[in-house]
């Protein structure tokens, strides 16, 4: 009974995978998964490829578009996405004693001598704005100044008013970065930066916002982690990400889906992206690809178990 019933199961496998390798594509995801595996045999309803390149999915010589790079990798198991990023997928099992498994991690490291914050990338951010400071608060008065409630006001007091950070400012700041002419010129400050100048601002900025370090749960950050991460960053690390982020691709993928935890041992770091059970999301695999790939920071998922 049991020898009759392997015989039918391996044949209904069998059938199965025959099948399959010449069933169409019968969604769009699928056949971007297709075209991202290098699969040419397999069969696709008509109005599928019609569809993709409407969307801006697939170029008309059936090659997947940047977006469509993005979406056919968010469907796939997350080590097959750390194969395609070309980045480390590690395993942990940790104890459960925190109720987010960021800070289980973070404990982890800290344990083993490293130093770090959970941040969300948030680390970068507040570094660049610490390095584009002067020019930032410069232009954002400008911009300020142009809406009504400011518009009789004297410099003091919008200046008053503004504060350094995209989480205070967002129209205007998104409206100042995306300038051209701006954004050579906060290139040209990292260009020109130095790390007395950074922590220099880092402290007036601490200072003007919350006592938790902004409206925003980054959590551990402070000035070593700031001086580690510009101090072990190449200037053209640096221009590289601020070059993506103030040219701008789509709205919600470039300003979400920065990884976790940033972790220094002094002498290396590293980002790293937490993951329990799901798998990276569209924005995550974007930044990925940028840090690791484009930039040339060491990134790293980190699937990890709580026991």
């Amino acid at each position: 009974m049991s020898k009759n019933f392997s015989l039918i199961l391996i044949n209904f496998l069998f059938i199965k995978f025959i099948l399959m390798s010449f069933y169409p594509a019968k969604t769009k995801k699928d056949y971007l998964l297709c075209r991202l595996r290098n699969r040419d045999d397999v069969i696709y309803y008509k109005n599928i490829k019609k569809a993709l390149i409407s969307k801006g999915w697939l170029d008309e010589n059936n090659n997947l578009t940047k977006m469509g790079w993005l979406i056919a990798a968010s469907s796939c198991p997350l080590k097959e996405q750390c194969r395609i990023l070309n980045i480390p997928y590690n395993k942990i099992r940790l104890k459960r004693k925190n109720k987010k498994p960021e800070f289980d991690v973070l404990n982890h490291f800290f344990d083993n001598g490293w130093k770090g914050c959970f941040s969300e990338g948030g680390i970068i951010f507040i570094l660049l704005e610490c390095i584009w400071y002067d020019t930032l608060k410069k232009y954002l008065i400008k911009e300020q100044k142009k809406y009504s409630m400011f518009k009789d006001a004297d410099y003091k007091e919008v200046e008053n008013y503004v504060k350094v950070s995209y989480l205070y400012n967002a129209k205007c700041y998104l409206h100042v970065i995306r300038n051209f002419d701006i954004k050579v010129e906060l290139l040209n400050d990292i260009t020109n930066s130095n790390i007395n100048n950074i922590l220099e601002k880092y402290y007036i900025m601490k200072k003007s916002n919350t006592p938790y370090w902004f409206p925003y749960d980054y959590h551990y950050i402070d000035s070593y982690l700031i001086e580690r991460l510009y101090s072990l960053s190449e200037i053209e690390q640096l221009l590289m990400f601020a070059d993506i982020h103030l040219t701008g691709f789509n709205g919600f993928i470039e300003s979400t889906g920065f990884h976790d935890l940033f972790l220094t041992d002094g002498k290396t770091m590293k980002f790293i992206e937490v993951k329990t059970s799901d798998k990276l999301q569209t924005n995550q695999i974007y930044q990925s690809d940028i840090l690791s790939n484009k930039c040339g920071y060491n990134v790293e998922v980190l699937k990890v178990k709580r026991i």
